[in-house]
C-alpha cells in the first residue's frame, strides 16, 4: 500500500477513537482554583449532554502533525460534514494539492488517492474486523467535535468522582470517596473514564482502555474557542497504544457551521479499484 494510502487510513483511524488518559496526566491548567461538590453521574452526563457541539452543518481546515514512533509526516485536512449524516474531508500532504479525498456516511467509508489513481471502499464491518474496535459513524463524528459517545453500552459512566479540579465520569463503580488504583478492576475487558470542565462542562481529556484488543487511547481536548456561542476544541492531541505507538496533532485554522455544503465524490473510470 503506498504512502499515502496509508496515511489516509490513519487519519480515518485516529478520528475513530478516545484514548486512554492514565491517572498521571497533566491536564490543562484552569485559570482559577474552583472548589468543586461531589455530582452524580445522571446530574453531570445531563450537563455534558446540554453544553455538546451542535450543528447540522461544518466546514473546517486544520494541519496534522503524525508521529508514528519514530517516523513523522504532516498535512492539511479540510472537513466538511452534515450532521448524522456524512463526513467529507480531503487530504493534501505538501503544496496544497489534494491527494487524498474520503467519504463517510452511515454505511459506508469510501476512499480515492489521485496522485496513483486507486479507490477503496469497504464498510464498517470491515473497519470492526481490521481495526478490533466497534467502529461507528457517530464515534467518528464524535471525535471529531469534541462530543461524548459511548464506546460499548457496557461502558456507560455509573460512577462520578473529583480529580485534579476535574469531574471524572467512568463506568467503573467506586468503592471509595475518591478513587484510588486499588478501585481499578482489571478483569473489566473495557475501561473508558472522561474528564469535564467545571467552567463549560466540555470534554477536557477521554479514557478508552480495551484490555480484550490490547489497546489503549488517549485524547486531550484544548483551546476552546466560540463557533456560534458554543465551545469548540481548536486544538487535540491524540496519543494510540498498541503494537506501535501512535501521536496526532490537530490544530484548526478555520469551522463555520449551518452554511449548506457539498460532497463531491467522483471515481474516474480510469481508477482501480484497491481490495
Amino acid at each position: 500500500m503506498n504512502r499515502l494510502l496509508y496515511q489516509a487510513k490513519l487519519v480515518l483511524f485516529v478520528c475513530f477513537i478516545y484514548l486512554f488518559v492514565s491517572s498521571c496526566i497533566t491536564h490543562e491548567k484552569i485559570t482559577k482554583t474552583i472548589i468543586l461538590e461531589e455530582q452524580t453521574p445522571a446530574f453531570l452526563i445531563q450537563k455534558l449532554h446540554e453544553n455538546e457541539f451542535h450543528f447540522e452543518w461544518l466546514n473546517a481546515k486544520a494541519n496534522v502533525d503524525v508521529i508514528r514512533n519514530k517516523e513523522s509526516f504532516n498535512f492539511s485536512v479540510s472537513i466538511r460534514m452534515r450532521k448524522d449524516s456524512a463526513i467529507w474531508v480531503t487530504i493534501s500532504p505538501a503544496l496544497g494539492i489534494e491527494a487524498i479525498r474520503v467519504l463517510i456516511t452511515k454505511d459506508s467509508v469510501k476512499l480515492m488517492d489521485k496522485v496513483n489513481k486507486k479507490y477503496w471502499i469497504n464498510d464498517f464491518k470491515y473497519l470492526n474486523q481490521l481495526f478490533h474496535v466497534p467502529v461507528t459513524f457517530d464515534m467518528i463524528q464524535s471525535v471529531i467535535i469534541g462530543n461524548y459517545f459511548s464506546y460499548q453500552d457496557e461502558t456507560k459512566p455509573r460512577s462520578s468522582y473529583i480529580d485534579n479540579q476535574y469531574y471524572l465520569l467512568s463506568n467503573l463503580v467506586r468503592k471509595k470517596k475518591m478513587r484510588s488504583e486499588e478501585d481499578i478492576d482489571l478483569t473489566k475487558k473495557i475501561i473508558q473514564d472522561v474528564w469535564l470542565s467545571p467552567e463549560n462542562y466540555r470534554i477536557a481529556a477521554s479514557v478508552t482502555d480495551d484490555k480484550k484488543a490490547k489497546i489503549i487511547f488517549e485524547i486531550r481536548y484544548r483551546n476552546f474557542k466560540d463557533v456560534n456561542d458554543l465551545h469548540f476544541p481548536f486544538q487535540y492531541t491524540i496519543v494510540l497504544k498498541g503494537e506501535n505507538k501512535y501521536e496526532i496533532s490537530i490544530e484548526y485554522s478555520k469551522v463555520t457551521i449551518n452554511k449548506e455544503l457539498e460532497f463531491p465524490f467522483h471515481i474516474p473510470d480510469n481508477y482501480e479499484k484497491i481490495r
